[in-house]
């Protein structure tokens, strides 16, 4: 009896246990060691100088992935901006000067605040235009001189990449070295306030200004020496003015389009003349005798 009921039974100092495969171990394994190799790769890129920085303004987005200095500086790599377009960066220490080489051919040399033209600095556009100036996060703004392909200049104050402000604006000179100019403001990019404009002939213009036309009262001194002074209807002589003639005689009255039209006085300074002056109705400049016993 006592054999029989023996059998089956086993001495538990005798059993061994048996493990069962965990697959989440090794998964965890796994992850860790690839958490650390991505770190040591983190390293070593940070170590080679490697950065890669991102700033984000209410209007553009510009990540930057390139090289460093031991102290931190930017000295080289890859600018990209949320439009799609690229630029190649590059600083020059000794210069304390960053350029930007556009993927549209433009090329900046100057200051710089999160990869942006910011400060002073001078833009070569691709079209051939150059500008040289301030600049306030991208946007010419403040005091500078820009330069069109076609030969013209204007010197002055910017506003949200336009002509606005106080301002010389010089065309391309003729064979003679002669060439019109214009001095005074701007709004919005057009001739708009005081100014003096010059022609290359020596004819002067000295007065108001709206939206690029001479407009309300100014002085055009002509080369002949002839001098009006009045006012002006978008960039002709209209309205009530002055004509003083080279030789003396004056006419004071309406004007309609650069002609006396309407009514005026006009005075002769000749002695010989037998009429020394006419008040009356003027019509292309030409006194407008009426025979009032018709």
């Amino acid at each position: 009896m006592a054999t029989q009921n023996s059998v089956g039974k086993h001495d538990p100092k005798k059993i061994k246990k048996i493990r069962r495969f965990n697959p989440a171990y090794y998964i965890i394994a796994i992850i860790v060691t690839a958490l650390l190799l991505v770190l040591i790769l983190i390293g070593s890129i940070h170590a080679s100088g490697f950065r890669y920085v991102k700033y984000e303004t209410s209007d553009v987005t510009i990540k930057f992935l390139g090289k460093v200095d031991s102290d931190g500086n930017y000295m080289s790599g890859t600018i990209y901006f949320s439009d799609g377009s690229t630029a190649k960066y590059s600083y020059d220490t000794a210069a304390q000067k960053a350029k930007l080489v556009y993927s549209n051919g433009d090329i900046y040399v100057g200051q710089t605040e999160m990869f942006m033209r910011h400060g002073e600095g001078r833009m070569e556009f691709g079209n051939g235009n150059i500008y040289s100036g301030e600049f306030v996060y991208d946007t010419i703004n403040g005091k500078g001189t820009f330069y069109y392909i076609g030969g013209d200049k204007y010197t002055g104050e910017f506003l949200d990449g336009v002509k606005h402000g106080k301002g010389l604006y010089e065309w391309p000179s003729d064979s003679e070295g002669k060439h019109d100019s214009y001095e005074g403001e701007y709004y919005k990019d057009l001739r708009n306030g005081k100014g003096t404009y010059t022609w290359a002939d020596g004819t002067l213009y000295v007065g108001e200004y709206v939206n690029d036309q001479k407009q309300g009262n100014g002085t055009m001194t002509f080369v002949n020496g002839d001098v009006y002074t009045g006012s002006f209807v978008n960039d002709l002589r209209t309205g009530e003015g002055t004509y003083t003639f080279s030789n003396g005689d004056t006419y004071v009255g309406q004007f309609t389009e650069n002609k006396m039209t309407g009514y005026g006085t006009y005075t002769w300074a000749s002695e010989d003349s037998s009429i020394k002056n006419y008040t009356g109705y003027f019509e292309d400049g030409v006194a407008v005798i009426v025979d009032e016993n018709k």
